[in-house]
């Protein structure tokens, strides 16, 4: 099947912040077959639709590489994780804003509709009929109508052959992205899917096998240790058995103490109670006994009052005297033989001379008396007997807990020894005999993948080998067309030849020969023959640009014939000597010029300066081939260019200024007549004018 390639016919921007348009509609812009250049200058939007363009037809979908070659990629697309790209450029996040392109490819019209807040399609029409807006349905439209074999290989044409912008990768001076592009390009469409297809199921096994070897060699290595480990001496297995016996030992020693330990804790427990309850049986006993002898006072000295009771029986119960401190048994032997002879405590006066003659107690008081005392003395006995015991429970309990902590702490010492033993133990005979079933299964597999993956092999040979003819087919062409073009470039002779490269699709699979292109570049130093230059390091910054400019136009040119196709690019007039610029223009000029009845289109970017890429695009020669050819015009019938040059009256529709549709910055809005004069000039630079028509003189350009 024919390869046929996207051609934008119309852009429609609407309700995004960045394109305002000159009374709020936004951009709507035809391109025209041949040149189309949208002018402008720096910070007004041009990188920026030339995105939209590309993500138009591309979506929110993108192949997942790093930097750098190719290589080995697995041709799928994932979707995008970040969309914020034209969000983030605007105020409100784009939140109603739409782009509107119409494409042709081949002989089928497609209309995509997509929000720019996150690329979704909103629209879709195929050949004038509405179909469902999905990114299924687009993908099925694009590949029946392109002949591409996958969704994969359109995105691949996009990047590297159709769009020429700022994050572009290099073709030619990767070999990885040439193979892909010619296979694409070049191979039947059948050739083209299967070669993919077989690539990626190699690249797949390629990698499954190289896993699946670092598990093998793990399990070979366990296997050999377990295998070693198995003839060890028997002294270990000894030692290990005996540290055993020591560790259960120090278990059952410390599951003893931790018993005698809780019952020492609840001896403790059951003494301390009843400590408790003799202090308190002691104090009840000692409260009725000074209550009775204040009873027994009071009756006695009737006149004595609270204070001197309370002198009396605490002066009676052993305590001290109260009034002078002394607590000699002396001073309570005294009191009773005052209160059993009648005699005053306090002045020895005898009963006679007493004012109120003391009652007598009763026996029955005495009794009381002398058995709380007896009782008194027997709960005193009783409670110093209990807190000797408690002592003794308790200086139990803090030595069997001591002994619980050394214990414990030997345990642990002990199974720590025996886990170091263990480790180093051999395995037991069933566990060897699991992971020597385990290595010869991984084994087993192994063969299988091999086996698997060179048949795999053999039949991407024969597809390539389809594919490497139709490369050879189409080789000259694309040789003659870069030679042309890098002349248009470059002032260096600059070609390139074809090589049998050697590819691996994997690590550790065969190696492929691929029919490759590789460029040949004259010097200073080498004046007369050109040099291979297999590196892009080995040419300037400016020329590996050009080079790979030169290359995917060569390509395109060869490969569509008659067919239409399509570039957009930013032009590089930055990276071009002044002299080159209208060569170089000519030439994207020429290859507009072609694709048959539809036409090629070429979509370039340019800055309104003086470098007048603008007129150059346009055909037109430069202000010194102007003068050059006025100089000698006896022998050259019209300027460089003249006769393929857009018309002047055409030239304003094939633009779209910037300056009038985009939201102006601060430099449009202090420089706006210097911007306009200059977009005046690229439009109809005055030198292109026979010096006849601008007073018989040649003038030169304004510096700036």
């Amino acid at each position: 099947m024919t390869v046929h390639l996207p051609i934008i016919r119309r852009i429609q921007v609407s309700d995004y912040g960045l394109y305002p348009g000159k009374k709020g509609e936004g951009i709507d812009w035809t391109v025209k077959k041949g040149v189309g250049v949208i002018a402008g200058v720096n910070g007004l939007g041009k990188t920026t639709l030339l995105n939209i363009l590309f993500r138009s037809l591309a979506g929110p979908k993108d192949w997942r590489i790093d930097e750098g070659p190719l290589g080995n990629l697995d041709r799928t697309l994932r979707k995008m994780r970040d969309t914020s790209y034209f969000r983030s450029r605007v105020l409100d996040g784009a939140v109603a804003a739409t782009a509107r392109v119409e494409l042709s490819i081949g002989g089928t019209r497609i209309v995509v509709v997509r929000q720019l807040r996150d690329l979704k399609i909103v629209e879709l029409s195929v050949d004038g009929k509405q179909v469902r807006a999905t990114e299924e349905e687009y993908t099925t439209a694009i590949l029946s109508a392109s002949g591409l074999a996958s969704e994969f290989d359109f995105h691949l044409v996009l990047r590297l052959l159709i769009f020429y912008l700022e994050d572009r990768r290099p073709l030619l001076w990767d070999r990885s992205a040439q193979d892909e592009v010619l296979r694409a390009l070049v191979y039947p469409a059948e050739t083209a899917a299967r070669v993919a297809e077989l690539a990626n199921r190699i690249q797949s096994m390629d990698s499954q096998y190289r896993n699946q070897r670092v598990y093998l060699n793990r399990q070979i290595a366990a296997l050999e240790e377990a295998e070693t480990a198995s003839a060890a001496e028997a002294a270990a297995v000894s030692q290990y058995n005996s540290t055993r016996t020591r560790a259960r030992a120090a278990r059952e020693r410390v599951e003893s103490i931790a018993e005698n330990l809780a019952l020492a804790d609840a001896e403790r427990v059951k003494v301390r109670s009843s400590v408790e309850r003799a202090k308190l049986r002691h104090e009840e006993i000692r409260r009725a006994h000074h209550d009775l002898r204040q009873r027994f006072f009071s009756s006695l000295y009737p006149k004595i009052g609270e204070v001197g009771r309370y002198v009396l029986v605490t002066l009676e119960a052993g305590a001290g005297c109260l009034v002078c401190g002394n607590v000699d048994a002396s001073a309570s032997a005294r009191l009773e033989r005052c209160v059993a002879d009648g005699t005053c405590p306090l002045c020895d006066a005898p009963p006679a001379k007493h004012d109120v003659r003391p009652a007598k107690s009763t026996s029955a008081e005495a009794r009381r008396l002398a058995e709380l005392e007896e009782e008194r003395a027997e709960a005193d006995d009783e409670r110093q007997k209990l807190e000797t015991s408690l002592q003794a429970a308790r200086d139990r309990y803090y030595e069997l807990y001591e002994e619980q902590l050394t214990a414990d702490a030997e345990r642990i010492d002990i199974e720590r020894e025996l886990e170091l033993l263990g480790q180093s133990l051999p395995p037991p005979d069933e566990e060897i005999e699991a992971l020597r079933k385990i290595v010869d299964d991984l084994r087993r597999k192994q063969n299988a993948l091999a086996r698997q993956r060179e048949l795999e092999e053999v039949t991407l040979r024969e597809q390539l080998a389809i594919g490497k003819k139709a490369v050879m087919a189409v080789a000259e062409k694309i040789k003659s067309q870069f030679k042309w073009n890098a002349a248009a470039f470059l002032a260096e002779e600059c070609e390139i030849t074809v090589v049998q490269d050697d590819r691996k699709f994997g690590d550790e699979t065969g190696t492929f020969k691929m029919p490759r292109f590789t460029v040949k570049l004259t010097s200073g130093v080498f004046k007369s023959q050109p040099q291979p230059r297999r590196a892009s390091a080995e040419v300037s910054e400016s020329q590996k640009e050009f080079i790979d400019l030169a290359f995917r136009l060569a390509i395109m040119q060869a490969t569509m014939g008659r067919r239409p196709s399509m570039m957009v690019i930013e032009t590089p007039e930055a990276s071009l000597d002044s002299i080159f610029i209208a060569r170089a223009g000519r030439l994207l000029a020429r290859f507009a010029a072609s694709g048959g009845a539809i036409g090629n289109r070429l979509i370039a970017s340019s800055n309104l300066n003086k470098e007048d890429m603008i007129p150059a695009l346009f055909g037109l020669a430069s202000e010194e081939e102007y003068a050059e050819w006025w100089a000698d015009r006896r022998h050259k019938a019209q300027p460089p260019g003249s006769s393929d040059a857009v018309p002047l009256d055409e030239r304003q529709d094939r633009i779209l200024n910037l300056l009038e549709v985009a939201a102006e910055n601060r430099a449009v809005i202090e420089n706006r007549q210097g911007y306009l004069l200059r977009y005046r000039r690229a439009l109809d630079p005055e030198w292109s004018h026979p010096p006849s028509a601008r007073g018989g003189r040649t003038r030169r350009r304004a510096a700036g």
